[in-house]
């Protein structure tokens, strides 16, 4: 049932999912009653599969369903989290891309809340940018599965504007699986090869201290050398 929903803030305090707030919150953006009644429910149908939710999570849910119905109301909901977001917390572009570091290095999936519903993002074990939150949340979890021990030890932070990039040093242990070898997805042996390579992790901050945009990278050429693959499996 929905009123078993929990929906948690940052600060940690949770409480009851409660669709009258959401009505509430998108008839203040400009929608109609009935849209707002809509949102609510498609909203409620969601939450309802879940346990528990980010206050983030929830927010982003409510602008996606009530962009379906009023664009307009949706821009101004969006602007209306963001300026409570930002009078809440003064987040700079620094502190979002190493509030994802710490979480990455704990392997903690709440860091999701951090991202935006439309977040572009890239992994070692992807040819090219791929867009969208929840394929995001698969990916990560799949990295967390092939490298199941995967650490980034930062050192140097460059920040210009909303964009961030930081040099690390990314180690763990490649246990096996899908993987892209010389520009094809091709499915590995389980190895279970240790490695350390130089990386790179990219991010673009939005002004209401959430990240539009995530990549990582890393020496391949070394990667592949460490855990086993011989050069005809490369070529």
């Amino acid at each position: 049932m929905t009123s078993m929903t929990r929906v948690r803030r940052r600060d940690g305090k949770a409480a009851e999912f409660d669709p009258a707030n959401v009505s509430a919150g998108v008839a203040k953006a400009g929608a109609s009653v009935r849209e707002a009644v809509k949102v609510a429910k498609e909203v409620s149908l969601k939450v309802s599969r879940r346990r528990e939710i980010s206050a983030e999570e929830l927010s982003g849910m409510v602008a996606t369903e009530l962009r379906k119905v009023n664009r307009a109301a949706a821009e101004e909901f969006v602007r209306y989290r963001n300026d409570k977001a930002r009078a809440r917390r003064n987040v700079t572009p620094k502190d979002a891309a190493q509030k994802f570091v710490d979480g990455f290095n704990r392997h903690d999936g709440s860091i999701m809340s951090l991202f935006t519903e439309d977040v572009t993002w890239q992994d070692p074990g992807s040819l090219e940018p791929e867009g969208g939150w929840e394929r995001m949340k698969k990916g990560l979890l799949s990295l967390y599965s092939r490298f199941p021990d995967i650490h980034a030890e930062t050192s140097h932070f460059m920040v210009d504007g909303e964009w961030v990039c930081l040099e690390a040093v990314a180690s763990g242990t490649f246990k096996g699986g899908k993987w892209f070898v010389g520009g094809k997805e091709r499915t590995l042996p389980t190895v279970n090869r240790t490695f350390k390579v130089s990386a790179a992790m990219f991010f673009r901050a939005t002004p209401d201290g959430h990240l539009s945009y995530w990549s990582l990278y890393w020496d391949n050429a070394s990667f592949d050398k460490q855990i086993g693959l011989k050069p005809e499996q490369i070529e």
